[in-house]
């Protein structure tokens, strides 16, 4: 999750590397990217620009990982919530500073640049009982144009002790989800390469336990850092779409905490060969998670609606509602006439499809809408694992399946080391 903005903070510093000589009918020149130039300084300022944008991306990448894991949600009163976040960005841009092994004698690694990491450097703070915020001079010891230094001021450094532990208790509960065992660990090694989603063919299983919200937790973190990751690899093709479809099959969906700005992410994806299949209980569960609103222009972005059964009225009559209606001749005009022949015929409109119906299916039997299609199909989906072709295959178990990487190498660990103190209270400038 975190290793591309690793990466890509790396890549910075190699792209003086883009620079080279070549021969011009003026003698040797400096080409870069394409361009030949005859002016030293505008070859320095363009590669300072491009190094600007590319920390900007590393930028865009540090907020968009800090907004996945603290959103706002306290509109009212968003400073706990954004603080904590500013703090999060903070250690992440500070991991990157140590990151140089010509500055820092015990440099951050992709092994290292983990939520693990974080958790064992928040563990060296003291928040004494005086008057300051004691970081071992984590934050304080850093150049004051520092990135990390920036955002660790104005949230830690220069407020009061009750304010930082505030702030800090905000931000570790949301880190809380990494305090597990199995989800520090999992967290702290990369066992495949986020680059190969986009490749193909490949499919992902994500195993998890339902019972434990914490980890619908992390998968949403997961499928929210691999949409991002498509999203930039769609738009570095010509046409704007991934050479090879990529389909997210989230069971239990109305169980994993809102993703940010799912709304947008839905209707932009399938424009790029992405496409999501969501599987929900009711559209109660959208709502509670989503609010109304939001979760209406989810469904709308759902081109295909299939339905295998509810115990939600309320999902009944809204599935009920989107396949339609028909109007027919009332069967109470027979009763209109005195004889054989009827006087009046009456007209009424009923549902193509009744709420009684769709509680009644059979294990198998589903209903299918398409938009604007103009039709409603019903259908029966074949289970696999019941046809004859499947019956002699042995089932497979995820104890079948081994890993390569070892999280508990000490490689994944990073051991903290003390930084000299700048003053008595490094708090005070």
């Amino acid at each position: 999750m975190l290793t591309p903005i690793l990466r890509k903070y790396k890549k910075i510093d190699k792209i003086i590397d883009e620079v080279c000589v070549v021969e011009t009918e003026n003698g040797p020149r400096n080409k870069f990217r394409g361009r030949i130039y005859e002016n030293q300084q505008e070859l320095d300022e363009d590669i300072q620009r491009a190094m600007d944008l590319l920390l900007g991306e590393v930028g865009n990448d540090i907020d968009n990982v800090g907004n996945m894991f603290i959103q706002t949600k306290k509109q009212d009163d968003p400073y706990w919530e954004d603080s904590a976040r500013d703090v999060l960005k903070a250690f992440l841009w500070a991991m990157l500073e140590d990151s140089d092994p010509k500055t820092c004698s015990n440099p951050i690694t992709e092994d290292t640049f983990s939520f693990n990491t974080i958790l064992t450097v928040i563990s060296t703070f003291k928040d004494d009982e005086g008057t300051y915020y004691n970081d071992e001079g984590y934050f304080t010891n850093r150049e004051k144009t520092s990135r990390a230094y920036v955002l660790a001021k104005n949230t830690l450094i220069e407020n009061g002790r009750p304010t930082r532990k505030c702030i800090m208790g905000s931000l570790m509960t949301k880190l809380a989800i990494f305090n597990e065992v199995a989800m520090r660990l999992i967290t702290s090694c990369n066992s495949f390469e986020i680059t190969e989603i986009a490749d193909g063919p490949i499919a992902i299983f994500i195993d998890y336990r339902d019972e434990l919200k914490v980890h619908y937790q992390v998968i949403s973190l997961f499928i929210q850092d691999a949409y991002r990751f498509l999203i930039e690899q769609a738009n570095e093709k010509p046409n704007g779409k991934l050479d090879v479809p990529v389909y997210f099959i989230l069971d239990e969906f109305g169980n994993f905490p809102a993703l940010k700005d799912f709304e947008t992410t839905i209707s932009a994806c399938a424009g790029r060969n992405i496409f999501f299949i969501l599987i929900i209980q009711s559209y109660a569960q959208l709502n509670s998670v989503y609010g109304t609103a939001v979760a209406e222009i989810i469904k709308d972005n759902l081109n295909v609606h299939i339905f295998f059964g509810s115990n939600n009225p309320s999902t009944l009559e809204a599935f009920s509602h989107e396949c339609g209606q028909q109007t027919r001749i009332s069967p109470l005009s027979a009763l209109n006439g005195k004889s054989a022949d009827i006087d009046t015929y009456h007209i009424e409109t009923i549902p193509l499809i009744p709420k009684s119906m769709l509680s009644h299916f059979s294990p198998g039997e589903c209903i299918i809408t398409e938009a604007n299609s103009g039709y409603v199909m019903f259908s029966k989906l074949e289970r696999y694992y019941l046809c004859d072709e499947f019956k002699g295959l042995k089932l497979a178990s995820e104890k079948e399946y081994t890993c390569n990487i070892n999280p508990f190498d000490k490689r994944y660990t990073y051991v903290m080391q003390k930084n000299k103190k700048r003053s008595r209270n490094p708090f005070d400038f």
